[in-house]
């Protein structure tokens, strides 16, 4: 379970890989398969022409 997260944290992460941005978003989280663990970052980037996963949008 994700929180401490708020809705305009999550649309300003979207938006800076959507300018072309590396964007790094880091949250609390609790899973009890994972217990000693309590924040998770996540990082998105921009694909590229040269990306070898071939660019263009994921949606």
């Amino acid at each position: 379970m994700a929180f401490g997260i708020r809705r305009h944290e999550l649309a300003a992460w979207k938006e800076k890989v959507k300018r072309g941005e590396i964007a790094f978003l880091t949250h609390y989280w609790y899973d009890e398969r994972f217990p000693h663990c309590t924040t998770v970052t996540k990082v998105a980037a921009p694909m590229s022409k040269n990306s070898p996963l071939g660019g263009g949008s994921t949606g």
